[in-house]
């Protein structure tokens, strides 16, 4: 079977699909001997799956010590903003004052 991808016509910009096609057969018989390889050795799935579930973790905790960052520079930021209102409201600074460039 021949990939839609292949053919130039079919696309504005020609052909966008550099693969090439592979007979039934031959896909076949390669799926099924990599099936058979894990019907056999059952601990290659089961390592895959945990290599996999130790991934999803360690992203997790990726994401959460961002989050715990980014809070921490959110609270940082209130705390500059509150500051800079109360030198405002004691007329320390003054609202044509400019703090960046």
């Amino acid at each position: 079977m021949r990939p839609d991808g292949q053919d130039g016509h079919r696309w504005p910009q020609g052909r966008v699909c550099a693969g090439h096609p592979i007979r039934v057969e031959v896909l076949d018989e390669l799926v099924w001997e990599q099936t058979k390889q894990l019907i056999q050795y059952p601990e290659v799935v089961f390592e895959e799956y945990s290599r996999r579930i130790h991934s999803k973790r360690k992203g997790e905790l990726d994401l959460t010590s961002m989050m715990i960052k980014k809070k921490k520079e959110i609270h940082k930021q209130e705390l500059e903003k509150k500051r800079l209102l109360d030198l405002y409201q004691t007329g320390i600074i003054h609202h044509q004052t400019h703090f960046f460039c």
